[in-house]
C-alpha cells in the first residue's frame, strides 16, 4: 500500500501542466542584481544609465511568459454536447 502511495506522489510531481521559464528567471535575477547595484551607487550619471537599463529589462521581462507549457502533460477537456 505504501508503494502505491509513493508511486502516486512521484507521478503527480511529473504531471505539472507548466514548468518555469529559465530565461524569465535569469532576467529576474539580473534585475534584482541591478536594483541592488543601483541602491549602492551614488554617482548621478551612472545611476541614470542603470535606470535606463532597468526600465529596458523590465519591459522585456513583461513581454515574456514566466511559465512554459509542459508538452508531455496535455490535458483534454471534454464538453458535453446535448442534442435534444
Amino acid at each position: 500500500m505504501e508503494e502505491l502511495i509513493k508511486s502516486k506522489e512521484e507521478i503527480s510531481k511529473d504531471l505539472k501542466p507548466y514548468s518555469t521559464n529559465p530565461k524569465y528567471h535569469a532576467l529576474t535575477m539580473r534585475l534584482h542584481r541591478l536594483k541592488r547595484k543601483l541602491e549602492k551607487t551614488s554617482e548621478s550619471i551612472l545611476r541614470m544609465e542603470m535606470l535606463k537599463q532597468l526600465r529596458a529589462l523590465t519591459t522585456l521581462r513583461r513581454r515574456m511568459k514566466s511559465t512554459l507549457p509542459n508538452v508531455d502533460n496535455i490535458r483534454i477537456k471534454y464538453v458535453r454536447y446535448a442534442d435534444d
